[in-house]
């Protein structure tokens, strides 16, 4: 069976199915309705004023933060809208969908500016360079590929992973691509060459922003971090069921994962680095948790959920 279309991606949300489920959680800061069905992915712009999410409704979202208004719905995906980035001037908005296409959209009036075609199976994940030149994405085709971010043309196509490419993450420099898989392998490539330098354990992987590091989530197993030439640092146990999701605090002092069992509560865990110490355990959401993100400049961190919701959560000072 491919995965095209209403194919295994789209067979994944039937497990994300919004049901009623009364259980006692803390009070989130803020709640933010809208989406018809699980959200899959959110991004922060870089002043922390808008919140960009994607759904299995095939539509992007753009609140704003401060509110929760939602300012724009921007619609066009045929298929789940797997993952979304803001740009990091904040002027684009990179979306990927289980219709195969990369596409990049204008955050001020929200028209369609390139959309990106060559996937030969869904887009799970995409991320822009950080000169926002380049666009990187992952497929369930087992190839990560590299597109001009202004045209829409394919750069370079790096194969190597056995498995659905679920992750894929610039490092901050702009010299390294990190991807991971379903078979639980984790990738390092120099964009230049496309050449694979490292390979690591993880299903899903995220760069720290100071690019010292990097963390992977591999299912039910420990989250871990790596220093960038594949060497373990830490191994982080909390989670009791599967980890969707992970990101680093702007400071890369922190580290956020999300996850829990796919019909009950989601779980959210942050990390002191340092200490490897637990500094904020909650069990939120009505479904598992799907994405994590920081806000930029404050002690805010925001969930998006099987649940279709997104909900902002207080960090401890």
């Amino acid at each position: 069976m491919r995965m095209g279309g209403r194919g295994r991606i789209g067979l994944m949300v039937l497990f994300f199915a919004v049901t009623p489920y009364a259980f006692a959680q803390p009070e989130p800061v803020r709640t933010l309705k809208g989406h018809a069905a699980a959200i899959r992915s959110l991004s922060f712009s870089p002043d922390g004023k808008r919140l960009a999410t994607a759904s299995d409704d095939k539509t992007i979202k753009i609140w704003d933060a401060a509110t929760g208004k939602e300012t724009l719905n921007l619609r066009g995906h045929t298929s789940l809208v797997l993952g979304v980035r803001f740009s990091h001037d904040g002027s684009r908005i990179a979306s990927c969908s289980d219709d195969k296409t990369v596409r990049i959209w204008d955050t001020a009036t929200g028209k369609l500016l390139v959309t990106c075609k060559g996937h030969k199976d869904g887009v799970t994940s995409v991320a822009f360079s950080p000169d926002d030149k380049l666009v990187a994405s992952s497929s369930a085709d087992k190839t990560v590929k590299i597109w001009d971010a202004e045209t829409g043309k394919e750069m370079r196509s790096l194969s190597g992973h056995t498995g659905f490419v679920f992750s894929v993450a610039f490092s901050p420099d702009g010299r390294s691509i990190a991807s991971a898989d379903g078979d639980g392998v984790a990738k390092l490539w120099e964009v230049a060459t496309g050449k694979e330098t490292h390979a690591l354990k993880g299903r899903t992987v995220c760069f720290s922003p100071d690019g010292n590091q990097l963390a992977t989530t591999d299912g039910a197993a420990p989250v871990r971090t790596w220093d960038t030439i594949g060497r373990e640092m830490r191994s982080l146990k909390g989670h009791s069921a599967w980890v969707n999701a992970v990101a680093f605090s702007p400071d890369s002092r922190l580290l956020a994962t999300g996850g829990g069992a796919v019909k009950k509560t989601g779980e959210l865990f942050v990390y002191e680095l340092n200490k490897g110490a637990q500094v904020l355990s909650l069990k939120v959401h009505l479904r598992t948790i799907t994405a994590v993100a920081f806000h930029p400049s404050e002690k805010l961190i925001a969930t998006a959920s099987g649940d279709a919701t997104v909900k902002f959560w207080k960090l401890p000072e």
